[in-house]
């Protein structure tokens, strides 16, 4: 219809490395209604969800960082250190593959990379609204009101995670660079949200036989910003495998913020136009913040 949009997305993707997904689904909506020639109204929403399950290579370069050792490029570093002639794609089943396992891996000098795509994982799940209203009205030909309202909200939640494996005693007789690695976890939420509301008129009217132009407006805006963010994390848990932040062996290490602020300004614009030569402009805003100085 002429004033209405209705949309719909959904796409899934994989990624390049195995076993990596992201699904993200989302609807979006635009009414527009004209009344009398003389109010228009307008409602805009979208609303946007991602689900993804993702190999986290930052977490696999920072533990390898903690040891001092090699790998800090990630999964491509696992890759190169692959002599041409081995087989690697058959380690895929590296819980039953012979030379696949984590304490019979061929390499001394790195981890099996299937291995390690299944152990340093990041899943979670993003949320966004962005949603806005706008109101016109033509009072007469030379005098009108806008009104405009809109929020963006965000909402991500994320949990990455360690599976861990413990270095038999020949893993570690053999000299091998191929330490335990310890199974942790980490959770994590973020919400953020920012509101704002405007309000103007414009004035545009001609005097004097039309030689003269007056163009005026005037109005105010309010913007309110919050966000809030969480972060825990836990390591060595006491059932394996089961990866919640209540599974603690020993204390949560955690961090909270939180943060609001809010801004409003008026503002002004004055203009006038002689016989479209002598034009003189005006403009001035006076801003407020409630935050710290």
């Amino acid at each position: 219809a002429k004033d209405f949009l209705l949309s719909v997305q959904d796409a899934n993707i994989k990624g390049i490395v195995p076993g990596d997904k992201n699904r993200r689904t989302g609807i979006r909506m635009n009414v527009g209604k004209e009344f009398m020639d003389r109010i228009k109204v307008g409602f805009n929403t979208n609303y946007i969800q991602s689900n993804y399950s993702v190999y986290n290579d930052q977490a696999m370069s920072d533990f390898f960082t903690s040891q001092g050792t090699g790998g800090n490029d990630g999964l491509m570093d696992l890759i190169i250190n692959t002599a041409p002639h081995i087989p690697l794609t058959s380690y895929k089943d590296f819980n039953n593959s012979k030379y696949g396992q984590f304490n019979n891996y061929y390499n001394f000098y790195g981890y099996n990379p299937y291995w390690a795509v299944d152990n340093w994982r990041s899943e979670g799940k993003n949320e966004s609204l962005l949603t806005s209203f706008d109101v016109n009205v033509k009072a007469t030909n030379w005098l009108s009101f806008t009104y405009r309202a809109a929020g963006t909200f965000n909402f991500n939640t994320t949990q990455n995670f360690s599976r861990g494996e413990q270095a038999s005693a020949y893993q570690q007789s053999t000299g091998s660079s191929n330490s335990s690695v310890p199974d942790d976890v980490s959770e994590g939420s973020y919400r953020s949200s920012r509101l704002s509301s405007e309000f103007f008129a414009n004035f545009n009217k001609k005097f004097l036989n039309n030689d003269l132009g007056v163009n005026f407006i005037a109005g105010t805006y309010v913007r309110q910003t919050e966000v809030k963010d969480q972060q825990s994390s836990i390591s060595n848990l006491v059932v394996p495998d089961l990866y919640s932040i209540s599974n603690k062996a020993g204390e949560v290490i955690g961090t909270a913020s939180r943060s609001k602020s809010r801004l409003f300004s008026y503002y002004g614009s004055l203009n006038l136009n002689y016989k479209g030569w002598a034009n003189l402009e005006l403009t001035g805003r006076s801003e407020q913040v409630s935050v710290l100085a």
